[in-house]
């Protein structure tokens, strides 16, 4: 008796059916791995990405210049400040004497600083100064008929502020008045000290060092 034909095509036709499916699941299996695999990579690049750039900022001028001098690096004025006098009918001209008011000029230009900044002067006998009796008495700005005088509380120094958010103000002229004083509360010199100095005057010296320090307000 011969065997079924029609069972034996049936039983193989689904042998090679089941094989071919599995054929195509194992295709699509590696076509889906791939893909996503390059996805994956794709992915990680992207957050692995990165870049650089510059960014240029200018920098603000800090150039005070002084009676026309740039002050730079804790630089002394080149030139000797001239004083002049008050007038007294009581002493000659061009000189001074115990009671007298010599003064000076200081013109501050703030035209190439480019932040606001506050200021201190201070004036006082230098070590070479056969005088010491000479003090910071007054002071006038800008050619202001006001005299302030410099208090001792005050720390017997002059301040102020130039400020970037007043433009028209490029500079400020400070006339400053320094006295030699003769008083017993007031004086380190005796009468006969500043006698002394009177008789050598050829070779004495009233010399006052002015001192200005500029610090920038943050």
């Amino acid at each position: 008796m011969k065997p079924d034909k029609t069972t034996i095509n049936i039983n193989v036709g689904t042998k090679l059916n089941s094989q071919k499916k599995r054929n195509m699941l194992l295709i699509c299996a590696c076509c889906f791995l791939i893909l996503s695999m390059c996805l994956i990579q794709n992915t990680l690049a992207k957050y692995a990405s990165q870049t650089s750039g510059q960014a240029q900022m200018n920098i603000a001028r800090w150039d005070i210049i002084v009676n026309n001098q740039h002050i730079k690096s804790n630089a002394e004025l080149s030139e000797t400040i001239t004083p002049h006098y008050l007038a007294n009918e009581n002493v000659a001209e061009g000189v001074i004497a115990p009671g007298s008011i010599g003064y000076f000029d200081l013109k501050i230009d703030k035209g190439q600083t480019d932040v606001s900044f506050e200021y201190e002067i201070t004036a006082r006998p230098s070590n070479a100064s056969s005088v010491s009796d000479l003090v910071l008495y007054q002071y006038s700005t800008d050619g202001g008929a006001t005299l302030h005088t410099v208090q001792p509380e005050d720390g017997d120094k002059i301040t102020g502020r130039m400020l970037m958010s007043n433009p028209t103000e490029t500079n400020r002229t400070i006339r400053i008045y320094v006295k030699w004083v003769d008083g017993v509360s007031t004086e380190n010199l005796t009468n006969e000290d500043d006698s002394y100095v009177g008789h050598n005057a050829s070779t004495s010296t009233a010399e006052v060092k002015v001192s200005l320090k500029f610090k920038q307000i943050v």
